[in-house]
């Protein structure tokens, strides 16, 4: 499979609705994800993982997900292609929320996992937004 996301005047790409799925299908989607994934951090893009419940566990309502969950998939992201590859999205408006991040009220309970499993400022920082407006910036000054 073959993904160009570099395109062809902004040289990076963001997407916003990403999940780590082999964490919750298993094997199947496996392929494709690390497809993705790799070129998007190959051409300096982010995968931002979403905080929707059933993208974090099958079919799970969201009084079944935890932020625990949520950040284990971007445990598993950073993992596969780097800190700097990886953001955060919400997705309120769209059905996200689970115990623990319900609104924008709650984000700093995603910020203490975080911590709790050692990442630091500046890494939270580039998850938090850092990374998003990276690539943003990339986009803006290739436009010009």
């Amino acid at each position: 499979m073959d993904i160009d996301v570099r395109g062809p005047r902004f040289g990076a790409a963001v997407t916003t609705v990403v999940l780590a799925v082999v964490l919750i299908t298993g094997s199947a989607w496996l392929l494709a994800w690390q497809t993705l994934a790799f070129a998007l951090g190959a051409a300096g893009g982010v995968i931002q993982i979403t905080a929707v419940a059933a993208f974090l566990k099958p079919d799970a309502k969201p009084e079944a997900v935890t932020v625990a969950d949520f950040v284990d998939h971007i445990d598993y992201a950073v993992r596969r292609i780097g800190i700097q590859h990886v953001g955060i999205s919400s997705d309120f408006d769209g059905g996200g929320g689970f115990t623990g991040w319900r609104d924008a009220g709650e984000s700093a309970n995603v910020t203490f996992e975080l911590l709790r499993r050692g990442y630091d400022r500046q890494e939270i920082a580039a998850l938090w937004g850092g990374n998003f407006l990276r690539v943003l910036r990339i986009a803006e000054e290739r436009a010009e």
